[in-house]
């Protein structure tokens, strides 16, 4: 995995996530970072619907062990859409993301710092797809992609225009900003971390100023 060698890599895992069940269950926690570069490692060869499946059955291992509303689960919902986005899935990406932002809620409020990286997430799926050459060729969603990595858990609405797109991806980093500026210990890492993203998302936008 490290030395790029995906192919060999898949395999691997495949085999290493095999044995994890075999001897401590099923549903484990300990293979969560096997899945991760399983799944990895399949997207890198073009093999999107298995990748697909690993990330989910991740998202399997979680919610038994935390329950579908834990801080756990929202984590996890996070990197399952981050994956997404990666591929282009943007609307499931999204899904995913709003899920896990009102789990989060839920459990914490509407300002917890749970939120930055997830709203930050959230941002940065609107900002790839409103810079992907292949959305901005298409009338309407792609209907195909949006179908084959549809998740059932994440219910994915109809297709966004590019303004409410835009709009979502602002607010989504002005919000996680405000709320990494108000806590009370604020992390100068984070806060830099979304101001920057909150910066090239105006730079993308010729907002120089």
């Amino acid at each position: 995995y490290a030395g790029k060698r995906y192919d060999l890599a898949a395999k691997h895992f495949d085999r290493a996530v095999m044995l994890s069940r075999r001897s401590e269950g099923l549903f484990n926690e300990a293979q969560l970072p096997l899945l991760q570069k399983y799944a990895d490692s399949l997207t890198e060869i073009g093999r999107l619907e298995d990748a697909l499946k690993a990330r989910r059955y991740s998202l399997r291992v979680v919610e038994r062990k935390y329950g579908a509303g834990s801080l756990r689960y929202a984590a996890q919902l996070e990197s399952v859409a981050r994956w997404y986005s990666r591929i282009g899935s943007y609307d499931a990406s999204r899904a995913a993301l709003r899920r896990a932002i009102d789990i989060i809620e839920a459990a914490k409020g509407a300002d917890a710092p749970e939120l930055i990286d997830p709203l930050a997430a959230l941002a940065d799926c609107d900002r790839r797809q409103l810079l992907d050459p292949s959305q901005r060729e298409l009338p309407s969603a792609d209907d195909q992609r949006r179908s084959m990595f549809h998740d059932p858990m994440a219910q994915i609405g109809p297709a966004l225009p590019a303004s409410t797109i835009n709009s979502e991806g602002q607010k989504a980093l002005e919000r996680a900003a405000a709320i990494a500026s108000s806590r009370s210990d604020p992390s100068p890492v984070q806060l830099a971390a979304v101001r920057t993203q909150l910066g090239d998302w105006f730079q993308s936008q010729k907002q120089f100023d």
